[in-house]
């Protein structure tokens, strides 16, 4: 059954232009096809019935036992977000920010996942090697964990990201608690 849950989330994120690394399992990368990757991306920011879809799957793969997947796919959005200007539609972001950081478990995760939306929505930077570094970690040391000093981030380019309201940052600051 774990197997199948995998190979079907395998088939989920390549429906949205993603993959699972080849190199580690629980590390998610862009589809190695660039035409692919721009066509299915463009498709999950336009088509706004996926979020509720996604919404559905990450609350499956928690049920299933594949719970680590939540996060490392919410941490891979918000790194295509914030460093490529990628996945960065508002209707994407609301999903992530009200629905999708509450569909894990574990707290360490929900924090970790929430700590990092937040440092984002606010100007912060988040690279994909900063995601790569979180997902290491947890495979590691058992533990999600959202550090921007640690993980050697800095502020962005000062152009803000005002749509957040202070209702959802102060849900999201919740889960830190």
């Amino acid at each position: 059954m774990q197997a199948r849950v995998v190979k079907s989330l395998s088939l989920m994120l390549d429906f949205y232009g993603m993959a699972i690394s080849s190199t580690n399992s629980l590390l998610i990368t862009r589809n190695s096809d660039r035409r692919i990757c721009s066509k299915q991306y463009r498709n999950l920011v336009e088509s706004y019935h996926n979020y509720l879809r996604i919404t559905r799957i990450f609350k499956s793969l928690v049920e299933l036992g594949q719970q680590d997947y939540v996060p490392s796919i919410m941490l891979f959005i918000l790194a295509e977000q914030s460093e490529n200007g990628r996945l960065d539609g508002r209707d994407l972001k609301a999903s992530m920010d009200r629905y999708w950081a509450y569909c894990m478990r574990e707290r360490d995760a929900q924090s970790c996942v929430a700590h990092a939306i937040i440092w984002v929505r606010n100007d912060g930077e988040f690279t994909m090697d900063a995601y790569e570094k979180i997902v290491e970690k947890k495979q590691r040391e058992g533990v999600w964990k959202f550090d921007a000093e640690e993980l050697g981030l800095g502020r962005g380019s000062g152009r803000g990201n005002t749509w957040i309201t202070g209702r959802v940052i102060g849900r999201l600051r919740s889960l830190n608690n």
